[in-house]
């Protein structure tokens, strides 16, 4: 749940954390087959039509929202430090919009991936995500003072 329907910003990340923690908690229940068969359940549209395009109109989700935890260390190539770490994502046939995250130590990056015919104004978005980034910084701004 990404609380879109709440104006309130730390009611929002906190209804998104609860519902991020419950599908977790969810899974940690289950054993790995259990795990793979929901998966399978849960997406058997989306890959039939991925493998077959047979049912273009039925359609699993058409959003999904990633996060690929890097290291908080500094990691290096042949001696070469490693600056930032840029997520890259796809879409496949029927999604709307792929948000990546991935952080490499103190930063974290964005890539979104978007069907142009489904969002044609996809650049709007960038200024919705920093509005609400800003949003967001300043709640934690508050905690921290209020903390202090």
């Amino acid at each position: 749940n990404l609380g879109t329907h709440l104006d309130d910003p730390a009611k929002r990340l906190q209804l998104i954390y609860k519902s991020v923690n419950s599908g977790k908690r969810r899974f940690r229940r289950m054993n790995k087959a259990q795990v793979i068969n929901y998966s399978a359940i849960a997406y058997a549209w989306e890959g039939i039509n991925v493998l077959t395009g047979l049912f273009p109109r039925k359609q699993a989700f058409n959003l999904i929202i990633s996060n690929v935890p890097g290291s908080k260390k500094p990691l290096y190539w042949n001696g070469a430090p490693l600056k930032a770490l840029y997520p890259a994502s796809i879409i496949v046939d029927g999604q709307a919009l792929n948000i990546t995250l991935s952080s490499y130590q103190d930063k974290i990056e964005f890539c979104i991936t978007a069907c142009s015919k489904l969002l044609p104004h996809l650049q709007d978005m960038l200024g919705l995500l920093e509005d609400e980034l800003s949003l967001l910084e300043g709640i934690s701004d508050a905690k921290t003072v209020a903390a202090s």
